[in-house]
């Protein structure tokens, strides 16, 4: 069982870039307009894993007159499941160890090596900043798996507030790129629809302790600048709740929950019924009486103990979704 911290490197973010514009020629942002300008990568069966060293290594010793003695390797066993975490904080605070709490629960309760991706914040750094960095610390995890201690086989992605906005857009993305697309995904009160309208959940918290309506416009402005010129209905990797029909049916198998006095109530129900008229497969939890953030209240009276239960909740929807791919034949998986 491990969790791994993982900051993108602004180099490697950098070059990742240049390589897939150089691929296509083009220098252009290639999220900047709402859909990609680029190629589909080939599909692949999964992420590439290096071949270990042979277990019998011979070295030589030049001490002893070139003898030669034989080192045995033992290799570390493999999980064949990764679980990739973007942390929430309205895109503009928080970082992984904000809540490492549920994160080391996650990881103890599974046995699953978790990876947590850490991301630039607003208002410094807007839209579609966050989003590149995580998509491409997306691919490079996948394609690094090994690292962490698995094959890959097996991967689920989760986020929780503007880290669900976040995994549900990065997922939309490996879609769109034929590239390797999660197994399972759970959003936990995610932000859905960035376009700031009225509706029956953001109204009833304006009062919020936690997320008040006006500290959720601020956090959708500074992702978001009112003058960017970029329309939210119309960019699913912004609005995932925008997407289209074509790339909803493609989504993995799909868990949410939310609390009835979140502001993002609204927002989380409309993107399940989208997905479920899409042909999709919804698992959506409501906790009564639970508010934005739940995640992180376990020391709160009142809250603690069934904070925890939802984190249980999602240690089993992991569990789920692993023991649903382990029963599948690899060559049925879609990638």
């Amino acid at each position: 069982m491990s969790y791994h911290h993982y900051a993108t490197d602004l180099e490697e973010v950098s070059r990742a870039r240049h390589s897939l514009r150089h691929s296509t020629g083009s220098n252009r942002s290639f999220f900047s307009r709402g859909r990609p300008d680029i190629k589909p990568q080939q599909s692949q069966d999964g992420p590439p894993i290096e071949t270990p060293l042979s277990p019998d290594v011979n070295t030589s010793t030049p001490d002893v007159a070139q003898e030669r003695h034989s080192v045995h390797h033992k290799s570390p066993r493999l999980s064949d499941s990764l679980i990739i975490y973007i942390h929430g904080g309205g895109f503009v605070a928080h970082t992984s160890s904000s809540h490492l709490k549920h994160i080391k629960k996650w990881t103890k309760d599974t046995g699953v090596p978790i990876v947590s991706i850490e991301y630039r914040l607003a208002p410094e750094f807007c839209f579609p900043t966050q989003f590149e960095e995580c998509y491409f610390a997306y691919m490079w995890i996948i394609n690094n798996c090994h690292r962490f201690g698995t094959t890959g086989r097996n991967v689920v992605v989760i986020g929780d507030s503007a880290g669900g906005n976040l995994v549900a857009a990065v997922t939309l993305m490996a879609i769109s790129q034929q590239t390797r697309v999660p197994d399972g995904m759970i959003l936990v009160y995610p932000a859905t629809h960035m376009h700031f309208v009225p509706s029956p959940s953001r109204i009833l918290s304006a009062i919020d302790p936690l997320l008040p309506t006006i500290f959720l416009r601020e956090c959708f402005n500074a992702y978001l600048p009112p003058n960017s010129g970029i329309d939210p209905m119309g960019n699913p990797y912004l609005s995932p709740s925008n997407a289209t029909d074509d790339l909803l049916k493609q989504l993995p198998m799909t868990y949410m929950m939310v609390g009835t006095l979140d502001p993002l109530l609204d927002d989380t129900i409309h993107f399940a019924k989208r997905c479920c008229l899409a042909g999709k497969q919804v698992r959506l939890k409501i906790y009564d009486g639970f508010p934005h953030g739940f995640l992180n209240l376990g020391a709160v009276p009142n809250y603690g103990r069934e904070m925890w239960m939802a984190v249980k909740q999602c240690s089993e929807w992991m569990k789920e979704v692993f023991l649903r791919e382990h029963q599948r034949p690899l060559l049925a998986r879609s990638v």
